[in-house]
């Protein structure tokens, strides 16, 4: 069994909520769903792969609610988070149901980003001199 998968991402981060321009690009919190979507797609399509799970297409779709408040210095009330993050899976397959399923819950255990999103990280922020 072979499994290749390439991915190429060009960071160009979007300021445009500080610069009130136009949206041109993706903003931190963006390439940081696409790292949870991408980890648990590949999650899910590289254990069926392993179990002999034939899938032939998966999309993922994300949403979010977060309240810029915080970030935006706006409330001392209002955390500097995500509120709530929705992962929706349609993945096409000939597998029963209960396998598909059974294949997203592990993905969900096994994604080292869903991990960093729902458990604490030990995090280390340092400045260099």
């Amino acid at each position: 069994m072979t499994f290749t998968a390439l991915l190429r991402l060009t960071a160009e981060p979007d300021l445009s909520c500080m610069t009130k321009t136009n949206h041109h690009g993706s903003n931190a919190g963006e390439y940081a769903l696409v790292a949870l979507s991408s980890c648990l797609t590949t999650t899910i399509i590289y254990h069926a792969a392993a179990q002999g799970v034939v899938i032939d297409e998966v999309e993922t779709t994300l949403s979010d609610d977060v309240d810029l408040q915080g970030f935006l210095w706006m409330s001392e009330n209002v955390r500097n988070r995500y509120e709530k993050i929705k992962v929706t899976f349609k993945v096409k397959s000939e597998a029963p149901k209960e396998k598909v399923r059974e294949l997203v819950e592990l993905a969900q255990k096994r994604s080292p980003v869903f991990d960093i999103f729902t458990n604490p990280t030990l995090l280390e922020v340092n400045l260099q001199e």
